[in-house]
């Protein structure tokens, strides 16, 4: 004979006066914002000239608190996306990001377990392919900590075989392994060449230009690159030779100017067989025939 829905007033109170005698049932049908239900229902019976009190309480709904971290630079990292999902109800979802402090803080959640995973990566790291799950209870903070790896390095480093000094200018391609997807670089100064934020993996490192007074390297080197490091190789090259011919008197070793020498060069290159006729030279006043920055090889020097 009687029902009605009242709401609690700023004190949480709901004050009925003049009720009939008679026994009655409370039931909360919705909670303040950020609390659960109390799903308990009170049954009293009120008789005449009696004042009943009942107390209902509401727990607060849980929270989750999700970190980004880098365990190797020990620092948070802001910029990560992670979709959020209560499992038992996974059509709704929650894609948020983390902030300066690599933190998502979610409140006013319901009870259950959840499924945390990333899918975007800071800007230089390696996407976390782990889904995590996280159990929330009412009442309670849950704390859930995902930690990214650095994307690796690739440093290429070169050097005169010789003299150790660093060569500038010298370009390379490198190439993932199971890509075809090329990238040249060329180094400094410093005689080195660095790229950065590489995806882990296998690759080679193929010398393709040196200066003009260097033999080419031809030998590609392999290199697994690993998380949080830089992979170093080194090339190493030697100076192009040169061929010094000396004409002098047998008896009074005097140099002998205007020799005439015809010279052949053959190639190392077995595969090619590459022979060149490098033409007729003279010795100058100094009895000599100098040849500069030549191919390594055979040479065939005959006088004519």
């Amino acid at each position: 004979s009687f029902s009605k829905e009242f709401t609690t007033d700023k004190n949480g109170e709901i004050s009925l006066t003049d009720l009939e005698p008679g026994s009655y049932t409370v039931k909360e049908i919705t909670a303040p914002d950020g609390y659960i239900v109390d799903d308990d229902i009170s049954i009293i019976q009120i008789n005449g000239n009696e004042n009943a009190q009942f107390v209902f309480t509401n727990t607060p709904k849980p929270s989750l608190s999700l970190l980004k971290y880098d365990p190797a630079a020990q620092k948070y990292l802001s910029g990560s996306v992670f979709r959020i999902t209560k499992i038992e109800d996974g059509s709704n979802y929650l894609d948020r990001i983390t902030d300066t402090n690599g933190k998502i803080q979610l409140d006013n959640l319901d009870p259950g377990i959840y499924s945390v995973k990333e899918v975007s990566a800071p800007d230089g790291y390696i996407l976390n392919e782990k889904e995590y799950h996280v159990e929330l209870f009412p009442g309670k903070t849950s704390q859930i900590v995902v930690e990214n790896l650095a994307k690796p390095n690739l440093l290429i480093v070169k050097t005169d075989a010789v003299t150790g000094k660093r060569i500038k200018g010298v370009t390379f391609t490198v190439n993932k392994v199971d890509s075809s997807t090329l990238t040249t670089v060329e180094t400094d100064e410093n005689g080195e060449a660095l790229l950065e934020k590489m995806d882990a993996g296998i690759y080679k490192i193929t010398e393709k230009s040196v200066p003009d007074n260097y033999l080419l390297n031809e030998t590609p080197q392999l290199i697994t690159l690993e998380p949080n490091k830089t992979g170093i190789v080194r090339f190493e090259n030697y100076q192009k030779p040169n061929l010094t011919i000396n004409k002098v008197d047998s008896i009074t070793k005097d140099p002998l100017k205007s020799a005439k020498f015809n010279i052949v060069y053959a190639s190392n290159n077995t595969f090619t067989g590459e022979i060149n006729d490098l033409g007729t030279y003279t010795t100058d006043e100094n009895g000599q025939i100098i040849l500069e920055n030549l191919n390594d090889g055979w040479y065939k020097i005959t006088e004519i």
